[in-house]
């Protein structure tokens, strides 16, 4: 056959990577990301990990961040979503690094 031709392609939809987000907003546009989310923050309320109070005048308040892992199972399917809330304490680690030389 001459011309053009166009050649089928066969979809494998193992091959479809589902990739992990980066950002709250990427993460917020998939609804298992989100009840991954609303999984982690019923675990940390169940366990009383932390309490509200007003904030000190003296005390700096860490930030914090979500960060997203797919568990997968044997096959390579995908177990679960996990997502986990960790504060942003390389803040404060990169103010010591930096004082740290000055003081010696």
């Amino acid at each position: 056959m001459r011309g053009i031709t166009k050649t089928k392609t066969n979809l494998d939809l193992f091959a479809i990577k589902i990739s992990e987000p980066y950002t709250l907003r990427q993460a917020l546009k998939d609804p298992n990301w989100t009840q991954a989310m609303d999984i982690e923050i019923a675990a940390l309320h169940q366990n009383h990990t932390w309490d509200l109070i007003e904030q000190p005048s003296d005390v700096n308040i860490i930030g914090y961040k979500w960060v997203y892992k797919l568990k997968h199972k044997l096959d390579e399917s995908i177990e679960r979503y996990k997502a986990r809330l960790v504060t942003k304490r390389y803040n404060q680690l990169m103010v010591l690094i930096i004082l740290r030389p000055l003081f010696q």
